[in-house]
């Protein structure tokens, strides 16, 4: 289950997990809605 920015920064917060940064960039497209619906194709 994806998590929200706001869930990865409480974990990290509370030693969870480590964020680092890095210079890759990741494109990800969104293949599902928030309750978990199927998007679909766009045109």
């Amino acid at each position: 289950m994806p998590l929200s920015e706001e869930a990865l920064l409480a974990a990290e917060e509370r030693g969870d997990v480590t964020l680092e940064l890095t210079g890759t960039v990741v494109n990800c497209p969104v293949l599902r809605s928030a309750d978990g619906t199927p998007l679909g194709v766009l045109r």
